[in-house]
């Protein structure tokens, strides 16, 4: 009986969008553990990956799926995606609110932090997800001392909407 190969000296891509070094082995998705899967799923998002923000960061939902991918990346960098994956759980069990909710419920999310981390330490976890935001707006961050996380998405949210108007006013000059 002829035995299965599960690598390949030349790069090939796999389920998991991960291309294989020549020479490296790459295994199946079924045969890594649950932590690397979960490492080759959360991979960052190349640069030229981003959705262009002169057509389609106006608007709330597109807002909260840059949030959403901000807070992950933010938390994954600074606890570890298991400790991550424990206030995800722990949102949905106490506060019904899905990963993919949490940016319409911040308010739950930053009370967590505060009770786990402390004024201070929510303080700095805030900073941290808006220049997420920020980097994924391809915008330059400036961190203020006096800035809370709350500031910060009304900056942004301030930016966005300007930025629609100058948009929306030089279509309508053109005209």
């Amino acid at each position: 009986m002829k035995s299965k190969q599960f690598w390949s000296p030349e790069p090939r891509e796999n389920q998991f969008n991960v291309t294989s070094a020549p020479g490296s082995t790459t295994y199946p998705p079924s045969l890594l553990s649950p932590i690397a899967q979960e490492t080759y799923t959360n991979l960052p998002t190349p640069p030229e990956a981003r959705i262009d923000l002169s057509t389609k960061h106006v608007g709330p939902k597109t807002l909260a799926h840059l949030l959403s991918d901000s807070i992950c990346e933010a938390l994954t960098d600074l606890i570890g995606s298991r400790t991550r994956e424990a206030i995800y759980e722990y949102m949905e069990r106490k506060h019904s609110v899905r990963r993919n909710e949490i940016p319409e419920h911040l308010d739950s999310l930053f009370t967590l932090f505060e009770r786990t981390f402390g004024r201070k330490g929510k303080k700095v976890i805030g900073r941290i997800i808006a220049e997420k935001v920020y980097a994924k707006l391809d915008w330059e961050f400036e961190s203020l001392p006096s800035l809370e996380f709350a500031d910060y998405m009304e900056r942004i949210k301030t930016k966005i909407t300007s930025g629609a108007l100058e948009q929306a006013r030089s279509t309508l000059s053109g005209m």
